[in-house]
């Protein structure tokens, strides 16, 4: 499992990312989602270089732009941190322009590019695939038709040499994971500020053990709600 952070906040640009990547350690990740995007080029490599260091080789680091970058940004920033051991690069061009940026991206760097957090059908997710533009598809099972329709597309995945990733909600990637050929990681916020859910929802979730988790065999997602948290967390009905 890695753990997605690295978010921008106040004076947290150098000084504390030495301190959040131990505090990740401390959690029990293997790796980290790190983002970037936010500062210029330059500066957001220097921010996973400090990342990289205090780290050390065997952590995971994945930058994560949110679709901040033009494509020549994108490169620009690939060329900056490819000594890093960075295992991919995460939306790194803009919305927009978004097929033919990645097949640029992709073309330009050794570093594995991956996007699909953003698109809204599983259609998208093939249009991904058939364009040739990730080398890993990140999308969540709520935009990617469900869990059948996200195990269709990693189906298509396998046969395209691409794998797969899912952002956050780890209650169900974990088993997505654990069941297809070609995964990637599970992904958590190790902040119970961000995601109090998987903190305090399922009270019998399988705990972390050397950046692992070992699945249960209880059937459909194997957890069990705390009432107590449903009841702390209900909302009335939206309209």
């Amino acid at each position: 499992m890695i753990a997605i952070a690295g978010y921008y906040e106040a004076g947290s640009e150098y000084d504390d990312i030495a301190a959040e990547i131990e505090r990740l350690r401390a959690y029990g990740v293997i790796g980290v989602k790190w983002k970037v995007g936010r500062l210029d080029v330059e500066s957001d490599a220097r921010r996973v270089a400090h990342a990289r260091r205090a780290a050390g080789d065997d952590f995971v680091i994945v930058a994560d732009s949110n679709m901040a970058w033009t494509p020549a940004e994108a490169v620009r920033f690939a060329r900056l941190v490819e000594d890093l051991g960075i295992s991919w690069l995460e939306e790194p061009v803009h919305w927009s322009n978004q097929l033919r940026g990645l097949r640029d991206v992709r073309g330009r760097t050794p570093i594995p590019v991956a996007a699909g957090q953003s698109v809204v059908s599983v259609f998208d997710c093939y249009d991904l695939l058939a364009g040739e533009c990730v080398d890993i598809l990140n999308v969540t099972a709520n935009r990617g038709g469900g869990i059948t329709g996200w195990l269709k597309i990693a189906g298509a995945g396998f046969l395209a040499d691409v794998r797969m990733a899912h952002v956050a909600e780890p209650h169900v990637a974990m088993h997505l994971m654990a069941g297809i050929a070609n995964p990637t990681f599970v992904e958590c916020y190790a902040d119970a500020r961000r995601d109090p859910f998987w903190e305090e929802l399922y009270p019998d979730r399988p705990q972390l053990s050397d950046g692992h988790l070992m699945l249960g065999d209880r059937p459909g997602l194997g957890l069990e709600l705390d009432p107590r948290a449903v009841e702390k967390y209900a909302v009335t009905a939206w309209r």
